[in-house]
């Protein structure tokens, strides 16, 4: 595994995310695989180095399935985000799995087209 490996991946996740949800654990999974012999740490710690400047340059936005089976868009700023993922994934001890802290998707999925939608709409009543 190279530096451009991981530039590709974390391409491959910003275009992914626009069609659709990619779980945490779908990102570490796909880091898992590329670094075959590396242990949770050094898996977890490459992992948030690829998807911190996806959050912070606002590519993938954190989202999580609340009680009614929806997707809630997260309303932290970037940065806090990032934080409460890197904090949940520390006190989670061990590789997420499926429906772990959240999910990614990018800016021109179709639920952020409708959750901008909604609040122009809120706005103007």
């Amino acid at each position: 595994m190279n530096s451009d490996d991981l530039r590709h991946k974390s391409e491959e996740w910003e275009r992914a995310g626009i069609e659709s949800e990619l779980g945490l654990w779908w990102l570490v999974s796909d880091i898992k695989e590329l670094l075959a012999t590396a242990n949770k740490e050094e898996i977890l710690a490459v992992t948030l180095d690829l998807l911190k400047p996806l959050l912070v340059g606002r590519k993938l936005i954190p989202v999580e399935f609340n009680e009614k089976g929806e997707y809630t868009l997260w309303n932290d700023e970037p940065e806090a985000a990032f934080r409460k993922i890197r904090d949940q994934l520390s006190e989670l001890g061990r590789l997420p799995d499926i429906g772990d802290i959240c999910m990614f998707i990018a800016p021109g999925h179709d639920l952020v087209k409708s959750h901008l939608n909604t609040q122009v709409k809120s706005s103007k009543a």
